[in-house]
């Protein structure tokens, strides 16, 4: 009965944990339908999302140059989406593809390759054209 006993308190703290989630808005302008979808959103997810709204619009142009001495922003990002539990991108379609600030947030938070856990993480890419 022990162990039935632990399994069910491991389940239930499992359940009670807060799940971390970055987002991701793919779109710089203030009144952006996706940063509002992304606001609303956040407002309605469940007690146990700790969701927090990363800001891409200052974050330098990846270089590989610079991976030796990143910029602080590269950093910032990085530490982020390592610490989240998931990722969730709001992004509205440019020419058939994502806008270049998400695409540029993307190779600077998946780099320096094998070295940055989180973008295989639960990830969720809410497109709105």
């Amino acid at each position: 009965m022990k162990i039935d006993f632990t399994f069910q308190l491991i389940k239930y703290k499992s359940l009670c944990k807060k799940h971390k989630i970055a987002v991701i808005v793919g779109s710089l302008r203030k009144e952006s339908f996706n940063l509002k979808t992304a606001k609303a959103m956040m407002a309605m997810a469940p007690e146990s999302f700790d969701m927090e709204l990363l800001d891409i619009s200052g974050l330098p142009m990846f270089n590989e140059d610079l991976e030796g001495n990143p910029p602080e922003e590269w950093e910032t990002l990085r530490k982020n989406i390592k610490d989240a539990d998931g990722l969730l991108f709001f992004t509205p379609e440019y020419n058939r593809s994502v806008p270049g600030v998400l695409k540029n947030a993307i190779d600077v938070g998946s780099r320096p390759y094998g070295q940055i856990r989180g973008m295989e993480n639960h990830v969720l890419l809410l497109v709105f054209l």
